[in-house]
């Protein structure tokens, strides 16, 4: 909806501002990382009046409509929480603190680990909890799976700063720059959310990233999409045989070669070259594969890690 807010073809109407509303206030309803969803909904009210240049009053009063519809909702859940935790606690949190009493603490951790180990843990757990760690934590993938997919998203990452560096891609229309700032908006306050609860509590799961899904994954779309260009396919494919090399070189020196990650670097660098050699057809076949990959990760996750281990 706040993209839509920011499409030039889209009618300004009250309609718009009611629904918006209404969905940030279901939103701030479910949990306290919904939250992020309000100051997006308001940043897209001000780009645009930043671009049909209207003057404060009118995005003030456009702001005031949304924020009015969301209180309509939320208000009398947060003042049954007042009535039941007090004034000074109306979401809860202070509850929450203390019925979690006997959870780690970035604090404990932080003098138990030092500053490395800390932050090695919040990286590598997150990630890992963010593609596939289940049965509260205690049943991740096969371990070379991650490697695996942090050769993708580490692809994905560099296709996405290609893409957005990249001079010759056709210019964005003004609309689609206001739905990017909201995408990064929207990601950026993910991010600071989570990095600001585990600043109190070791909660290292990815899960709290899923908000952002959205931007995450077209941000991925648009990464992959340049990479199987034409002109970018082939170097793509290069710069995988390089890191399946590599990746050889590392198993032969740790006497144990990194099978999964290979398999992946040469078969993602076959799906580039593939692109590369037949520009239309094999992009196509390259994104069905892809696709393909993931059903298959997904049955991999259930049938061989989930299902095993619980059934126990």
């Amino acid at each position: 909806v706040v993209i839509r807010m920011t499409d030039d073809k889209a009618q300004n109407s009250g309609f718009g501002l009611w629904a918006l509303g209404f969905l940030v206030g279901l939103a701030m309803l479910t949990k306290t990382t919904a939250y992020v969803v309000l100051p997006v909904a308001l940043v897209a009210v001000g780009l645009r009046a930043r671009r049909e240049r209207q003057p404060p009053g009118w995005a003030a009063a456009q702001a005031s409509l949304v924020l009015l519809v969301a209180a309509l909702l939320v208000g009398p859940w947060l003042a049954r929480n007042v009535a039941v935790y007090g004034w000074a606690d109306p979401l809860g949190l202070a509850c929450h603190n203390g019925v979690v009493a006997g959870q780690p603490r970035t604090a404990e951790w932080l003098a138990q680990y030092g500053w490395a180990g800390l932050v090695g843990r919040l990286f590598r757990t997150t990630f890992q909890s963010f593609w596939g760690q289940f049965g509260w934590m205690t049943v991740p993938l096969h371990p070379p799976l991650y490697l695996a997919l942090a050769l993708f998203s580490a692809l994905s990452l560099v296709g996405l700063l290609g893409w957005s560096l990249d001079r010759r891609r056709p210019r964005l229309a003004p609309s689609q720059v206001d739905g990017l700032v909201l995408l990064a908006v929207s990601t950026l306050l993910t991010l600071a959310s989570y990095l600001w609860y585990n600043l109190t509590f070791v909660q290292h799961q990815g899960r709290y990233l899923f908000p952002a899904l959205i931007p995450l994954a077209l941000g991925a779309a648009l990464g992959l999409e340049w990479l199987l260009s034409p002109r970018v396919a082939r170097r793509a494919a290069g710069g995988l045989g390089g890191v399946a090399v590599l990746l050889v070189l590392w198993g032969l020196v740790r006497r144990d070669l990194p099978l999964v990650p290979l398999g992946a670097a040469l078969g993602l660098a076959g799906l580039f070259g593939l692109a590369a050699l037949w520009s239309h057809w094999g992009r196509w076949l390259a994104l069905a594969a892809l696709a393909a990959g993931w059903v298959a990760l997904d049955l991999y996750a259930l049938f061989g890690a989930i299902v095993p281990t619980l059934a126990r």
